[in-house]
């Protein structure tokens, strides 16, 4: 695959020896501590929630470990029961967080889960999202990989990892790809304003079934 793309990085992913292009003329830096920080993802992220066909994207909810404590877990404070977490979409209230250490560390790296007590105790000024739980002792996610007009469609599962896909032992499989003939249409790329100007780009997500979420389309 001539791809014409140089990538300059300092790590490796499985599917890199189909796209570099050792002669390419477009270079591609991606650095395990670059481009955007764990802020600036989810603020982009949340140009793109809503109905994406059958599923409904949102965005796991994210701050810092005061707000998260503050706008949803449910507590009475003064008399007066708090707690927004039915607006998310998901039945239950969370107990971990996701903790970054390191907001600019990418692959997996610079985070950590904590308890939510212990979080607000140790840490309350910290950034965090809410750790999304399943019922299995394996984590998987899904990626959507975008080179130039191709959009590739990966799930990322590890069998040793209990909550990051991409750490331990992990198994890729390719679920198939889309290509989009006229570019203008390539979801995430143009929306409200805001461009990608990459030509490579993913976005990683997870999956909740209906019956694990109040939102009637599911929750993604």
């Amino acid at each position: 695959m001539e791809s014409n793309i140089y990538i300059q990085s300092d790590f490796v992913e499985p599917y890199d020896k189909y796209l570099h292009d050792p002669m390419g003329k477009i270079r591609w830096k991606r650095l395990s501590r670059g481009g955007r920080n764990r802020r600036e993802i989810f603020e982009l992220l949340k140009q793109y929630s809503g109905s994406c066909g059958s599923r409904t994207m949102h965005v796991v909810p994210n701050g810092t470990v005061k707000e998260l404590y503050d706008r949803y877990e449910p507590r009475e404070v003064d008399g007066k029961w708090n707690g927004t977490w039915d607006k998310t979409g998901i039945c239950s209230s969370f107990s971990e967080l996701v903790i970054y250490r390191d907001e600019m560390a990418h692959r997996g790296e610079g985070k950590e889960v904590i308890d939510v007590e212990d979080a607000i105790e140790e840490c309350p000024d910290a950034y965090a999202s809410v750790l999304l739980r399943n019922n299995q002792n394996y984590s998987i996610s899904r990626r959507n990989l975008y080179i130039g007009n191709r959009a590739y469609k990966l799930t990322y599962v590890s069998l040793t990892d209990s909550w990051r896909s991409n750490c331990g032992h992990v198994v890729i499989t390719y679920d198939g790809s889309v290509e989009y003939k006229n570019c203008d249409h390539i979801p995430f790329t143009r929306k409200y304003g805001i461009e990608i100007k990459s030509p490579i780009f993913a976005f990683d997500y997870v999956e909740i079934p209906v019956s694990c979420s109040q939102c009637p389309y599911g929750f993604t």
